[in-house]
């Protein structure tokens, strides 16, 4: 019985492991990270309803990138895009370097999204002008609940 080693299998890559929006990210000693509330909907309270008001939600989105056979530069692209298109914003334009194998980054992005209308918005994820992902988010308005009626004494 012979034993030859079997050769490595390609692996490709630049690979994405996740791309999500979260209320929190918490960054341990070991550097480690933990996402808080991963959340696809919000929902905006009170009157008047957009387009009559406008507003904004902030919120974290992550982004995680593992090497694969990759090791280089690339750059890393985010852009939501409103649910009418008509609002397009390039949330980040950063390099990111990975150095192979299980390598990888975590991109955090505080993100402040101006509400001039509800509905499905998208962040478009592209690495080196490559379309990733899309990670939807809804965001959808509520009037605020009725006060109950007085009662009297």
């Amino acid at each position: 019985m012979t034993s030859e080693a079997t050769p490595a299998r390609a692996v490709g890559g630049p690979y994405l492991t996740s791309a999500t929006f979260c209320e929190r990210v918490l960054e341990e000693k070991d550097g480690v990270n933990s996402l808080i509330r991963m959340a696809d909907r919000y929902e905006l309270r009170g009157e008047p309803a957009p387009p009559d008001r406008t507003g904004a939600i902030q919120t974290f989105f992550v982004v995680t990138i593992k090497s694969g056979d990759f090791a280089g530069e690339a750059l890393l692209s985010v852009r939501l895009i409103s649910p009418s298109g008509a609002d397009a914003v390039d949330a980040v334009r950063t390099p990111i370097t990975l150095k192979g194998a299980e390598h990888g980054v975590n991109v955090r992005i505080l993100l402040t999204v101006p509400v001039r209308e509800t509905g499905l918005f998208w962040a478009d994820v592209e690495l080196d002008g490559r379309l990733l992902t899309r990670t939807p988010l809804r965001i959808e308005y509520r009037p605020p609940s009725p006060e109950p009626a007085a009662t009297g004494q």
